[in-house]
């Protein structure tokens, strides 16, 4: 039997200069669910490269790490930052952006989320 799930899309215009708690919070997991997040992409549609740090919350260990660490996008494009694979996240964890310089970029997300009662 196929597990249910909920698709969630959210989207975001970075405005955040500062990393982990100070960063944009792009999604958070609901309590008692997992996450498969399978689009997860930076456009930029200024007219001057942007750099963007995207960071993943574990929240079992209270650690922020880089799932990109102050890429840079070219202007008027879009990059993918999951191509063909997919980020496990967990109850609680959270995706936070921020661009060091000025922001602007606008990142994008969707997601399947799981009911999980061990969560």
């Amino acid at each position: 039997m196929a597990r249910e799930y909920n698709t969630v899309t959210k989207s975001l215009t970075v405005s955040a200069t500062a990393a982990g708690a100070s960063a944009d919070v792009l999604y958070t997991v609901p309590p008692a669910f997992d996450s498969e997040i399978q689009l997860l992409q930076v456009i930029n549609g200024n007219s001057a490269d942007k750099n963007l740090t995207i960071q993943w919350f574990d929240s079992s260990t209270n650690t922020y790490s880089n799932v990109i660490n102050d890429k840079t996008v070219t202007a008027k494009s879009v990059y993918r930052v999951i191509e063909g694979d997919t980020l496990y996240l967990h109850a609680g964890d959270k995706l936070v952006c921020h661009d060091a310089a000025s922001g602007g970029c606008q990142v994008l997300l969707s997601t399947k989320e799981f009911f999980n009662l061990t969560r």
